[in-house]
């Protein structure tokens, strides 16, 4: 006969985040209402929508109540949804006994709505508002994703944490802390949070960041590595990489890391250790296992190609093998927007034809700044202004630059800034490789362009330093300071 107390243990385990022991438990319980409802619980937060339709026929089938049995409905529904198994409307015949059952029915709708497309949910609860804490805190995290589907990530990051300082607060689960904790790390990391920026960060570092999962923690330091890195301090940024390292999960994060990492490199003029980071993601992104990736994957891959594109031929074999992933149903409509813009952003970052990075550059700015993405437009200006070389790139980089001066971008922008016109990055890397006694051929295979675009390129750089030999070409380049 079963403990009494043995579904409390488990569900105490679950508060803190022990799904394995509270698994466990469980395993050791007869199936009841009780049990069932446990279970739905942890698979809710793991996000298996296959052991959430499992767990919920338990609880509709030996529900002890009406509500019980309303929710368990209710939930196999949504995971039919979230598997796109069912394109029917939410039954109307589901019905919970209590105020508590039926917010939750009406939180399960409410999911469902989202998923298919709709970014107002409010009218689904003035009958059935939140009555829990956890209700309550849903409700407010959906409004966020609602927003995050409008393309106000502002408002998105806002309510994010509004509901993480209720959870901390109120001693949610720890699983429901991270999901909220999670996606207001990468947004910390994304958008300009002005003036709650810093309470942001000071209620992430509240957070028990790898207590459920490294994968957790990965993102958390990430976030941290940035806001430091914004500030110029990149001792400290590097430090938070190394944490982010440690708990990647996979190859992807780790591929991910090492692209920091060489971004703090290259504005530290570091190149030698810039060139060992983008071997390390190279070889991380390609052993990673592209055909079974279903959900952020691309995203991550997409905003390194302004470093992978050092090597545009490998880059470009990465990106159409990302291409083929195809995000969940919840994932593409949380990202359907910021999808599009990763997707411009890397096909800006890869393309040969000056007209060809443009137009993509114009295509990924505008989504960018329709996001909130302002740093990651500040990068893509960057790159329109090396395709055409219009100052006026500049100018919208500059504007980000004045809030921090110290900043990855602000120095980017501070090198183009003091450039003789027309000398763009790409110019900037043949240069580089004409000073190092490369031949045309050579530098043309270092950087994946053909031997005539690399004669041209060299041609262009005489014009702009004024020289017409190859050797003023370099000592010129020297007196510039503009390679090392």
């Amino acid at each position: 006969m079963q403990r009494p107390s043995l579904v409390e243990d488990a569900l105490a385990a679950f508060q803190s985040g022990e799904y394995t022991k509270a698994l466990g438990l469980l395993a050791s319980c007869h199936p009841c209402g009780a049990r069932a409802d446990v279970l739905l619980r942890i698979a809710l937060r793991q996000r298996d929508y296959d052991r959430v339709w499992a767990a919920a026929r338990e609880l509709r089938d030996l529900a002890a109540s009406a509500d019980q049995r309303a929710i368990g409905e209710a939930q196999m529904f949504f995971a039919d949804v979230a598997r796109n198994r069912t394109t029917a409307a939410f039954p109307e015949t589901i019905h919970a006994a209590t105020a508590v059952g039926g917010a939750e029915v009406a939180l399960v709708r409410a999911m469902v709505e989202w998923m298919r497309g709709s970014t107002n949910i409010r009218g689904l609860f003035p009958e059935n508002p939140p009555q829990t804490l956890d209700q309550k805190v849903r409700r407010v995290a959906l409004e966020a994703w609602c927003a995050a589907s409008r393309g106000d990530l502002q408002r998105q990051a806002e309510l994010l944490l509004n509901a993480l300082t209720r959870a901390c607060q109120g001693n949610l689960d720890i699983g429901g802390i991270m999901l909220l904790a999670h996606p207001l790390a990468v947004l910390l990391r994304e958008i300009e949070l002005g003036e709650i920026g810093s309470y942001a960060e000071d209620v992430l570092r509240k957070v028990p960041w790898g207590r459920i999962s490294l994968q957790d923690r990965y993102y958390g330091e990430r976030a941290f590595a940035w806001r430091r890195a914004l500030d110029g301090e990149y001792i400290a940024a590097l430090t938070h990489l190394d944490a982010a390292m440690a708990s990647a999960p996979d190859d992807l994060c780790r591929g991910v890391s090492h692209i920091d990492a060489a971004r703090i490199a290259l504005a530290s003029d570091a190149h030698l250790h810039a060139e060992a980071a983008v071997e390390l993601a190279f070889t991380a992104f390609e052993r990673f296992d592209w055909e079974h990736a279903s959900h952020e994957e691309p995203l991550g891959l997409f905003g390194a190609m302004d470093v992978l594109s050092r090597d545009r031929e490998r880059a470009e074999r990465l990106f159409q093998r990302a291409q083929q992933v195809m995000p969940t149903t919840a994932l593409g409509v949380a990202h359907g927007p910021r999808l599009q813009a990763y997707r411009a952003f890397a096909e800006a970052m890869i393309a040969q034809s000056s007209e060809t990075a443009l137009e993509r550059s114009k295509e990924a700015y505008r989504l960018f700044r329709r996001c909130g993405y302002v740093f990651r437009a500040a990068s893509t200006a960057l790159r329109a202004f090396e395709a055409c070389g219009d100052r006026k790139w500049l100018e919208r980089v500059g504007v980000v630059t004045d809030r921090y001066p110290r900043s990855l971008f602000a120095l980017a922008y501070r090198r183009y800034a003091e450039l003789p016109p027309g000398l763009t990055e790409r110019r900037l890397q043949v240069l580089r490789g004409v000073c190092a006694g490369k031949t045309s051929e050579q530098v043309a295979t270092d950087l994946g362009l053909s031997e005539s675009t690399v004669r041209k390129h060299i041609g262009d750089l005489h014009r702009i330093l004024g020289v017409t030999r190859r050797a003023e070409l370099v000592r010129r380049a020297l007196e510039l300071k503009l390679v090392a």
